[in-house]
């Protein structure tokens, strides 16, 4: 009967203790929660639209300026052929403009840069060309 005594008083002090730690960790939670709210570093929300706006995820539409074509452009005999092969196609991906054109592929990418950079062609993802 004894040991029956002490074992059950053991399940209760571990029982208080189990308990008091349990509310020692929510009520320090709960503080840490307040602590981070009050320094701005969590927020509370209420809907999907304050998660938007606290990550500033709204979509903005940029307005990208665009450059006026100049009218006279002087074009190497390289440039016009692939002006000339861009003509034919919406897009052309750079290994059709190397074999159509027939140049060394050093040329035709020293082509392409300057006529990007002449805001004649664009560059597409995936290798791709365009008339601008």
């Amino acid at each position: 009967m004894h040991a029956m005594t002490r074992l059950k008083k053991r399940y209760i002090i571990l029982g208080v203790l189990f308990l008091l730690i349990a509310f020692a960790l929510f009520f320090l939670s709960d503080f840490s929660r307040n602590y981070l709210v009050k320094n701005s570093k969590a927020m509370l929300l209420t809907d999907a639209e304050e998660i938007i706006d606290g990550m500033g995820w709204q979509q903005t539409k940029k307005i990208i300026p665009r450059k006026q074509k100049e009218l006279f452009i002087e074009l190497s005999a390289e440039e016009k052929i692939i002006i000339d092969i861009l003509k034919e196609k919406e897009a052309v991906h750079i290994d059709e403009l190397n074999f159509k054109s027939g140049m060394n592929s050093s040329i035709v990418a020293a082509s392409i840069l300057t006529l990007e950079l002449q805001n004649v062609i664009l560059s597409l993802p995936g290798k791709l060309y365009r008339l601008a």
